[in-house]
């Protein structure tokens, strides 16, 4: 993952918080860089709906929070140009 010029790899657990077969699924997302210690938090929404016999559409939705040393150097940028 990298935020501004930072990057990490962090280990991820999810875990579902809703599951309605076939046609949606909602997941929680949590974990923790190695190397700055950062914390990644994310809520992802996914859901597929039919679209004639053959196809389905696949639309998602994902908030993600970043916290520690990984944010505040990805922000410096950002606040650079504002």
């Amino acid at each position: 993952a990298a935020v501004g010029p930072i990057s990490g790899r962090f280990t991820l657990r999810g875990q579902i918080v809703e599951a309605v077969e076939p046609s949606l699924l909602r997941v929680h997302v949590a974990g923790t860089d190695s190397v700055t210690k950062s914390i990644l938090t994310s809520d992802v929404r996914l859901a597929l709906t039919p679209v004639g016999a053959d196809s389905t559409d696949l639309a998602y939705r994902s908030q993600v929070d970043v916290k520690g040393r990984m944010a505040r150097y990805g922000r410096a940028p950002q606040e650079m140009f504002s």
